[in-house]
């Protein structure tokens, strides 16, 4: 700590402003939207937007929690030159998160209208549109691209130069969509410029990662993760359709007569929606999970673990 290494300092600066900057633009990226939104519309039209723009709480914890891990991997492997270790790490952590992230889009697209009315109450209907679009983005964050690119410092500088892009895209864009044509447009819009920058990312990393036509191969349990949530969604959308509005009544009742059991009257609607929401992310679970393991997209590790819990929880 007493010496200096003026080449080391700088070799450090211009490896990690490229990304920090970048860092600030993608910020800037996810919050223009908004501005342009409340300074053009009226405070009622940006509560709904705002509301349809809701971020579901864990999502990014879950993210991090695995790109954390993640990176240290990334560095060691590109200091030892295994680039194909590199793109397989970075295809099993996108599994990972496919396996809690693509289940989790497909319940919330189908029970989108009874989210947005238990967490904000009728008066936000009119949001649910906009969070059904806003919804898109969640299976592609699985895509892990950041721990590739801290590997390699060129791609700090490319992440840079794209974001700005697509920072003055949107901007330009959003002014001359603004106050022309209707919120869902607005946020499909933004939904599309940031898959514009996930795809041009995901590009320079797999030329950073040397992936070859055959390492496709690797993607087989994501898309056997996909399918199994898929069939899931039909096999939910079908019972969902069926019985939400005895099963929604009948448990509004019930939590009315809680609540005036525990004196709290006011809240019984609020009580009977939390239970059918619950309800209903239970019976996914249970098909979802049966078709995980059906499709064998579970591991027997994991399954063992699952299986422990239930039987330590019994």
């Amino acid at each position: 700590w007493k010496s200096f290494d003026r080449k080391f300092f700088y070799e450090q600066l211009t490896y990690a402003i490229p990304f920090g900057l970048a860092s600030l633009v993608y910020t800037s990226q996810t919050d223009i939207h908004n501005y342009f939104v409340s300074n053009n519309y009226g405070p009622a039209d940006f509560a709904l937007y705002a509301v349809g723009c809701f971020q579901i709480p864990l999502i990014w914890a879950v993210y991090e929690s695995v790109s954390a891990v993640v990176i240290p991997k990334m560095s060691e492997f590109r200091a030892n030159g295994r680039i194909h270790d590199m793109l397989t790490l970075s295809i099993q952590a996108m599994q990972r998160l496919a396996l809690v992230f693509f289940p989790i889009f497909f319940f919330l697209e189908i029970v989108a209208e009874d989210f947005i009315v238990t967490l904000f109450t009728n008066q936000y209907l009119s949001s649910v549109p906009i969070f059904r679009i806003n919804l898109i983005l969640l299976p592609f964050i699985c895509v892990i691209v950041d721990p590739v690119g801290r590997a390699f410092p060129d791609i700090g500088r490319f992440l840079l130069k794209l974001r700005t892009i697509v920072l003055i895209m949107l901007v330009v864009g959003l002014s001359l969509l603004i106050g022309r044509v209707d919120l869902t447009k607005i946020i499909l819009f933004v939904v599309c410029a940031m898959l514009i920058e996930l795809l041009a990312t995901v590009s320079r990393v797999s030329k950073a990662l040397e992936a070859r036509v055959d390492d496709i191969r690797l993607l087989k349990d994501t898309g056997k993760i996909a399918l199994s949530a898929i069939m899931s969604a039909i096999v939910f959308l079908g019972l969902y359709t069926i019985a939400r509005s005895p099963a929604l009544i009948y448990c509004i009742d019930s939590g009315t007569w809680i609540a005036r059991s525990l004196g709290f009257e006011i809240a019984g609607e609020l009580i009977g929606r939390v239970v059918f929401l619950v309800l209903c992310f239970l019976l996914f679970g249970l098909i979802y999970l049966a078709a995980a393991i059906g499709m064998d997209v579970i591991d027997r590790e994991t399954r063992r673990r699952l299986f422990s819990l239930r039987s330590a929880s019994s």
